[in-house]
């Protein structure tokens, strides 16, 4: 089937606003197809609610607090996600002001493509 082939089976994924609207809902789409979520969102709790979702799927998930506004805050948020699943592979980077920094945090090294403003950039 072709589904098969979208599996995320084992895979570790952070998405940053992931408390309500599109950000919950890319959680879990992944959590759906089988990937533990590290759910960021601004204030303790209130990523609670996706967090019990994603584990009535079966999966893990942790719910992550913090101020993307602050420069501070994304080693935090990718340093916690370590400590509870052990690394990143998936980055759903929703909450749009963090992007710089969690690509510098996480992703500096690798070849990444993100489409921004609907135009696709490749670094």
């Amino acid at each position: 089937m072709i589904l098969d082939k979208f599996k995320l089976d084992g895979k570790i994924a952070l998405v940053t606003g992931a408390s309500v609207g599109l950000g919950q809902g890319m959680a879990l789409a992944l959590a759906e197809a089988g990937a533990d979520v590290a759910c960021h969102c601004l204030n303790a709790g209130e990523a609670d609610e996706t967090v019990a979702k994603i584990e009535a799927l079966g999966q893990r998930a942790v719910s992550i607090p913090g101020d993307m506004s602050d420069k501070e805050t994304p080693k935090r948020v990718v340093a916690d996600v370590v400590a509870a699943f052990g690394r990143i592979d998936i980055l759903i980077n929703n909450k749009s002001q963090a992007w710089l920094s969690l690509h510098n945090t996480i992703l500096n090294g690798y070849t990444t493509h993100c489409c921004i403003s609907n135009s696709w950039l490749q670094t």
